[in-house]
């Protein structure tokens, strides 16, 4: 049967989301998965195509304009869905959902409290949401007292996808990519294996830019990270997808340890000084580092559930005041710490309890 799957936003909203295709296809195992995801995780999804984890994939970011978007509809409707699951919620894609003309239609259904009046209400309302879905599966928000904490996204995933499938799922599993390990992807991180120290992988995106912290701060955990005192490690610092002010300030700051730009990764200098600066990674090449790292410090994105797929530990840095709503999105293994940004002076303390 044909199954039609609405994920077009995140990397991360995309990994937590495999646990739940994995469970499709072993509930039938004719299964056919049209993934509609977006610019932002298209790489990612591109990977779970080769791997033959979906079937079909489209990138919604690239449907422009109103003849783009009905033949696209044309071409659902072709494909004759019997399940369509709505995993980003919003009205296009209930649209889509709703001209597919798939069998069966579930979403996820966010609640609220009105700012207004103080009354729950829900992205789709509650009276229509029964009439519309076949399933769907209510996600509390933060303000809600009664919200179950405990609950993970993938969870709620998992349980929409089998509640419609009428099956039951064991574990919260995501797809551990068999790919990754190719040899162009590992002769370019050859140093991993020739310095056979541990590894942290620290990412500074463009989230960091928004830390109250100095770049002092920020340069003194680094020394830190890179000093003998934690077990003489290799630090690798990757950048997101911009290149923001503060990689330069950082790699202009540690100019002496000769920081690369990704071609020139072998210098004994480096290896001395125990760090390296990588830039234009990939989301395999981040995987790949992911996967041999011992440590990852991370402001809460992509990486935060990738570490889950290979259980490496992390540090997860999320917003202040937001510890409620991101236990939702937490790592899906126990070798986590997640902390607030004004908590990020604690780091230093916490590395040797999971390295």
């Amino acid at each position: 049967m044909n199954y039609l799957i609405l994920r077009n936003d995140g990397i991360g909203d995309l990994v937590v989301t495999t646990d739940s295709i994995e469970l499709i296809k072993k509930n039938d195992k004719n299964a056919k998965i049209t993934l509609i995801c977006s610019g932002r995780n298209y790489q990612y999804a591109k990977i779970l195509k080769r791997e033959k984890h979906i079937h079909n994939l489209i990138n919604l970011d690239k449907v422009i304009g109103i003849k783009s978007f009905f033949l696209l509809i044309k071409k659902l409707r072709k494909i004759d869905f019997f399940q369509a699951y709505i995993l980003k919620v919003d009205n296009k894609n209930l649209f889509i959902s709703l001209l597919s003309r798939s069998k069966y239609i579930n979403t996820l259904l966010p609640n609220k409290l009105s700012k207004l009046n103080n009354i729950l209400i829900y992205k789709y309302p509650l009276l229509i949401s029964k009439f519309l879905f076949y399933k769907y599966e209510i996600i509390n928000t933060t303000k809600i007292k009664s919200s179950n904490t405990k609950t993970m996204m993938g969870s709620h995933i998992s349980n929409l996808i089998s509640n419609s499938l009428k099956t039951k799922n064991k574990g919260l599993n995501y797809i551990i990519p068999k790919s990754i390990d190719i040899s162009q992807i590992k002769n370019k991180f050859n140093f991993l294996d020739k310095n056979r120290k541990k590894i942290i992988l620290m990412h500074i995106d463009e989230k960091w830019l928004h830390l109250d912290e100095s770049i002092n701060h920020i340069i003194s955990l680094i020394d830190t990270l890179k000093s003998k005192r934690i077990g003489n490690c290799l630090l690798v610092i990757t950048n997101g997808v911009i290149f923001t002010r503060l990689n330069k300030l950082l790699i202009k700051h540690f100019s002496n340890d000769k920081a690369t730009n990704g071609n020139d990764l072998s210098t004994d200098f480096d290896i001395k000084k125990n760090i390296y600066f990588l830039k234009k990674t990939n989301i395999e090449e981040l995987m790949y580092l992911s996967k041999c790292s011992s440590l990852i410090i991370h402001m809460h994105g992509a990486l935060t559930h990738i570490s889950s797929i290979y259980k490496t530990p992390i540090i997860d840095i999320i917003p202040n005041n937001s510890k409620k709503y991101f236990y939702k999105w937490r790592p899906n293994f126990k070798n986590y710490i997640q902390i607030e940004t004004k908590e990020m002076s604690k780091i230093k303390k916490l590395i040797t309890n999971l390295i």
